[in-house]
């Protein structure tokens, strides 16, 4: 929908057919230049479509879509920190190999829009990762 204006685009997403999905990767500029961040053009396009919104950039889960891929920033961190610690007690940089492997990036699912689309946990690929779910009574029963 590169050629349409932002306002035509949610319209468009508005009325959408069963069994349709939306696929994003970014908007920052709408047909007639309106330039917009890409959080706030995503933001709308969420509330806009009547059809579930997967994400091809994960940064934004919780905003109202469905899935997408999560960054490894976690595992990125605590490699580095492994480094860094590795330095401070004196081993010398020339030992310590250079790693270039990148986690493989995990699919990251907001449980609210799986709620609210009918989608099951069930279809979710081995590794996964569920946000935003509440907890279950057993999972805070030894709290209170």
């Amino acid at each position: 929908m590169l050629d349409l204006p932002l306002l035509e685009t949610l319209k468009i997403l508005s009325h959408l057919s069963k069994n349709t999905v939306v696929i994003q990767s970014s908007f920052t500029r709408d047909a007639q230049g309106q330039i917009l961040t890409d959080d706030g053009a995503l933001r709308m396009i969420y509330a806009a479509a009547n059809a579930p919104v997967y994400a091809m950039v994960g940064r934004n889960l919780g905003q109202g879509f469905v899935k997408g891929p999560i960054p490894a920033f976690r595992e990125r961190y605590l490699l580095a920190a492994s480094l860094i610690y590795r330095i401070l007690r004196g081993e010398k940089t020339a030992n310590i190999p250079v790693q270039t492997a990148v986690a493989q990036h995990a699919m990251g699912y907001d449980w609210r829009q799986l709620r609210r689309w009918g989608i099951s946990e069930d279809r979710m690929a081995p590794g996964s990762l569920v946000e935003f779910k509440p907890p279950s009574g057993s999972d805070i029963g030894g709290l209170f």
